[in-house]
Formats: structure tokens, sequence, C-alpha cells
């Protein structure tokens, strides 16, 4: 976005300087050449007074001139300092064309994020932000990164990220990103106290939005929660678990892997709510016929309460909020999640 408008700015700029300076070269060499034809001077001496004549320094001369020297002089002075303000000019506009361009471009991104609503927040840009923005965008959802550390604008823009570079941690910049309009925010910036005090502002901003934070300390999380965080997840944690459970149940951790890889293998799970006006609301499993019609495997439901249920009958019902944990192809979570968000026909 506002590297796409910083690279045809540069282009342009930069080929108009490259253009002002190898014309410029050319005058002092061919200035140089003049002096040693007309004047008969050794090519140094010729160099030195092409220079200090198109710049203008007001040096004396590095020998007498002839009536000729002086002619071819007069003819430099015009062209030089004619080719030298081009030049100058060049440098100048790719210089101020260069912070106009970025400027505007930077304009827009913000009023594209103005925009925004139910939109992601992902606050930190390291090996960890970088995963959860792929897997948004994945997704199709519509995401603000921000980050405090200039050196990952680069990256950022590469992958075409609206983002803000700046300290999250103010409640500005939150604002900026739109916190107050957004669906949820996830905490992953490099401390703990960065992130414990950014979910604390985040819940100040927006009482509803979906906080998800990175914590690195082991017992750490039920501060977390208390500071307003919905989920807390601990990396390491999460992954000396999966180890374990690598070699303790091999099975299962190759079937979970396989439901989260991104090429087509057939199966997928998903997490999907359970929305009002839904056509399956205050029914049963049985009753909502999902496996029958769609050939997906209710696996578990998480009620609006927050408990899970694990152990699920044709009899368990169903009521607006909860979520459904099914198992099955792309097409029918997508079909599925089509029949949790649309209302009955009338």
């Amino acid at each position: 976005m506002v590297s796409a408008d910083l690279q045809k700015s540069g282009l342009h700029y930069a080929r108009r300087l490259s253009y002002a300076l190898i014309l410029l070269f050319l005058v002092i060499l061919m200035g140089s050449i003049g002096y040693v034809v007309v004047e008969g001077w050794d090519f140094l001496d010729a160099v030195y007074m092409t220079v200090i004549t198109i710049a203008t320094v007001g040096y004396e001369e590095t020998h007498p001139l002839s009536h000729s020297g002086k002619l071819f002089t007069v003819a430099l002075i015009v062209i030089g300092v004619g080719t030298t303000g081009y030049a100058l000019g060049s440098l100048t506009q790719l210089l101020v064309g260069l912070q106009i361009a970025e400027s505007f471009g930077r304009r827009r991104v913000e009023k594209e994020i103005e925009k925004l609503k139910n939109h992601y927040i992902v606050c930190g840009y390291g090996r960890m932000g970088k995963i959860v923005c792929r897997e948004l965008r994945a997704k199709g959802k519509t995401l603000v990164v921000v980050e405090k550390e200039e050196s990952f604008r680069e990256d950022i823009e590469a992958e075409g990220f609206l983002y803000i570079i700046g300290d999250v941690t103010d409640e500005e910049v939150l604002q900026e990103a739109g916190a107050e309009r957004a669906r949820s925010l996830v905490a992953a910036l490099k401390t703990d106290a960065d992130n414990l005090y950014l979910t604390m502002t985040a819940r100040q901003i927006n009482p509803a939005l979906y906080i998800v934070s990175r914590v690195a300390e082991e017992g750490v999380e039920k501060k977390f929660l208390r500071a307003g965080s919905n989920q807390v997840v601990n990396p390491y944690h999460i992954g000396g678990l999966k180890m374990a459970h690598a070699i303790l149940r091999p099975a299962v951790v190759d079937f979970l892997d396989l439901t989260e890889k991104k090429q087509d293998v057939g199966v997928r799970m998903e997490g999907i709510q359970v929305m009002p006006g839904s056509t399956i609301i205050n029914k049963t499993l049985g009753e909502a016929h999902i496996r029958e019609k769609l050939g997906l495997n209710i696996v578990a439901l998480k009620r609006f309460s927050g408990e899970i249920e694990t152990n699920l009958s044709g009899q368990t019902g169903i009521v607006a909020g909860d979520v459904l944990i099914a198992v099955g192809s792309e097409e029918a979570l997508h079909k599925l999640e089509e029949m949790l968000n649309n209302p009955p026909m009338d």
C-alpha cells in the first residue's frame, strides 16, 4: 500500500536524478577534455578547473587563461551552472517527493483503518504475531498490525497488511487501530508486563473486545484473566504438551495436525458460533440433522457461559451463542457456517 506509492514516486524521482548526474558527469568530462585541448593542461588540473568553475566557488585560475580559454570558461559556466542546478533540484525533488508520497500513502492507510469495523488487531509482529496474521488472512479476516519497531515495516508492507508503527501500550495508538470498533485483539508483545498493560488498556477502550494474550511465565494466567483477557496462551506450555503427546499419543497428534494443514487434505476442524435467528436454535443435535445433511461430526460444544461439553448425544440442545466444534470437509464447514448464521425462511 504505502510501499507501492513510495516505489512509484521513488523510481520517478530517482530516474530524474540519475539523468541529471549523468549529464553533470558528461559536463565535467567534456570541460576537462576542453581545457586539455584548448590550454594544453594536464588532466588533473583540467578536472580541478572544471569543478571549481561549475561550482562557482571563486578560487583562482589554475593557470593563466588564453583568449580561447576564457571563452571556453564562459561557455562552461553557463552550461555547468545550469546542469548543477538541475542536479540539485532533482535531488531535492527526490527527498521532498518521497516525504510527500509517504505522507499521502500513510494518510490513505489511516482512512482505511478508520472505516474498519469488527476487524482484528494483532499487537506485535514477532514470530508469533506473523503466524497469527497469516492465519487470519487465510481465513479472509480483516486485520491491523500494530508494531513498535520500525525495522518490521518493510516485512509488514511486503505481506500487504494494514499497519501502524507505534507503541501499542499507548491508548492513542490503540484507538488509531480502531480498538473501540474491533472484534478481537491479540496481545503478542515481547514481555508479559507489556501484554498485561495492553490487555487492561484494550479492555477499558472496548469492554466487548475478545482479547487473546500471550504469556511467557508460568502462573501469570490468572492475572491476565482478571485484567480482561478472554484467552491466555503460553506457547512454551503448549509446545511442551504437544511434544509429550507426540510421544504418548502420536495418532491423535497426527490427526490434529492434519486438520490444521493448509493444503486440501479433505478434513478440517472448526468452531462455529450459533448466531441469533439461526435455523437450528432451540433444536437438539438430532433434530438439526447436521451429520445427515452435511456429513460433519460435532465433537464438542462450547456454551455461551464458557462451559465445554464433549459427551454429546442427539438430545443435546442448541441455543444462540453456542459454538459447535465440527470436523469435516472445508465445503461442509462453510455450509454449516451458513446454517448457523442464516435465519429461517418465512
